[in-house]
């Protein structure tokens, strides 16, 4: 069956029941994430906007936004729910021979329900960020995941006519930040040392300015799995300090201060150790305070060992380099850069996906829906 406005507006697509009070207008629904009202305000706005829409690209974009004030505000379980439902009926406009399994309206549980693969996306009416933010948020972080990740960048080389050189590296890359994060996760760091290797490679021999970019953090990220490894099998500190200045020095002084910019960056903000009691103003309290001058070999080692890099800060790493590639952003000033939304007097629903997109730096954490 063809894919149409109604399909992705199933009631039973929604967790929990129908809000009581909704706007109906992307400026109403671009002035509530403007002025930061309650995410259940904004959540009934989506709510009405995507059961009323009659075009499908509003409709997928309208998801995307209600998905991402999900995660930007700590529900990530109806995240979740929401997105394995909304992905279901995707896979399933795509796939008419496919018995279609009930969807059920009762309190999200993702543990009870049926997960169908991926759609292919053939006809482009999923933005491919959209696309795999539902990936992240339907699946596992186990090492099946991982093979759907490398589907993901088999279908992006099939369609590579669709894309500019650039923007197909782009892609590329960061589908390789999900698979690192995936073994980050279940601490498969030999695996990953092995990957991050194969980037580097391919890196070195692209020798173009985007990729000579990233060259520098795949680095640092190559020189804190080692520490990792050496950790794993209870290396004495002072004897990995010994061999990673024999064998990544070199390494760590290509390192250019951007990367290091970002690792600070996380370090800063983010604490090694999630809770889920703690306020973004918590966090920032609960996070290392160090400088860019601080850090060099020694202390990297440090602060693995004693707790300060963690699998959390790396993902977070991993996060905020998929951002810098999908957005302009500009960390000092603690902002996306780009044109002026909060001026436009008559939004559309793509400025209203762009607005609450610019919250994705406080997010960073976040980035892959992982909590």
């Amino acid at each position: 069956m063809s894919l149409t406005p109604e399909i992705v507006a199933q009631d039973v697509l929604f967790a929990g029941p129908p809000p009581t009070t909704s706007g109906g207008s992307f400026k109403e629904l671009y002035e509530s994430i403007r002025s930061k009202s309650s995410v259940d305000s904004i959540l009934g706005q989506t709510y009405t906007l995507i059961r009323t829409s009659t075009d499908l690209n509003d409709s997928i974009t309208l998801w995307e936004i209600r998905l991402l004030v999900l995660v930007f505000n700590n529900r990530i379980t109806q995240a979740k729910y929401e997105a394995v439902c909304l992905n279901n009926v995707l896979y399933l406009a795509e796939n008419d021979n496919v018995a279609p399994a009930a969807v059920s309206s009762i309190p999200p549980n993702p543990q009870n329900q049926r997960v169908y693969p991926l759609p292919r996306n053939n006809n482009g009416v999923i933005d491919h960020k959209f696309l795999v933010l539902l990936l992240r948020l339907k699946s596992v972080p186990n090492m099946s995941l991982v093979n759907e990740f490398y589907k993901l960048c088999y279908q992006l080389r099939l369609k590579s006519d669709n894309y500019s050189s650039d923007q197909l590296s782009v892609k590329l890359m960061n589908l390789s930040f999900d698979i690192s994060v995936i073994l980050i996760i279940n601490k498969d760091y030999l695996t990953l040392l092995n990957l991050l290797d194969s980037m580097k490679s391919e890196i070195e021999l692209d020798k173009s300015e985007l990729y000579a970019s990233v060259l520098s953090g795949v680095k640092l990220l190559s020189i804190l799995t080692k520490i990792l490894i050496f950790d794993q099998t209870q290396t004495p500190r002072d004897a990995i300090k010994r061999q990673l200045r024999t064998s990544h020095s070199d390494d760590f002084h290509l390192v250019v201060d951007s990367a290091l910019d970002d690792l600070v960056y996380v370090l800063n903000n983010i604490s090694p150790i999630y809770s889920a009691t703690l306020t973004e103003k918590d966090e920032r309290t609960a996070a290392t305070d160090i400088s860019k001058a601080d850090i060099d070999l020694d202390r990297l080692v440090s602060m693995v060992l004693e707790g300060k890099i963690t699998g959390r800060i790396l993902c977070s790493l991993l996060g905020m380099w998929d951002l810098k590639n999908n957005f302009k952003f500009a960390i000092e000033e603690s902002e996306f850069l780009g044109e002026d939304l909060v001026s436009i007097s008559n939004p559309t629903v793509s400025d209203c996906c762009a607005l609450i997109r610019m919250d994705w730096l406080k997010h960073i954490n976040k980035v892959y829906g992982l909590e």
